[in-house]
């Protein structure tokens, strides 16, 4: 059974206060210059959440995945792909990717798209 609007709307909004929690906390060795040029600092976290919305609005709404892909980028802008590999291994990053798939996953057809928007509007 498909859940509808008040689902799609809490995974938005979970979504937005997960990376809220993360733009409001200090990033552990985070590098000053990117820190500058995105809102939300690079954690096992932030890159699940992000990446695994990603891999959702691919399938629902390809012009969200775009700008999507755009943050993640900013995100990433001045972390080495070793550091990234590193991020992806983590139990936090596999936990928090599932849970957001499952959770989105859930979302009614016609409401497919909110997620998407959602996120796109908690990174500006």
């Amino acid at each position: 059974m498909k859940c509808t609007i008040g689902v799609a709307v809490a995974t938005g909004l979970w979504i937005a206060g997960a990376l809220s929690a993360q733009a409001a906390a200090p990033a552990p060795g985070a590098a000053s210059a990117r820190a500058a040029t995105t809102a939300v600092p690079l954690t096992a976290h932030s890159l699940a959440v992000a990446e695994s919305t990603l891999h959702y609005c691919a399938r629902v709404d390809v012009k969200a995945a775009v700008g999507l892909r755009g943050k993640i980028d900013a995100m990433l802008k001045g972390a080495s792909a070793a550091q990234v590999t590193g991020l992806r291994a983590t139990a936090e990053y596999r936990t928090t990717y599932e849970a957001v798939t499952h959770f989105v996953g859930q979302v009614d057809p016609h409401n497919a798209t909110r997620p998407c928007d959602e996120l796109l509007a908690a990174r500006r």
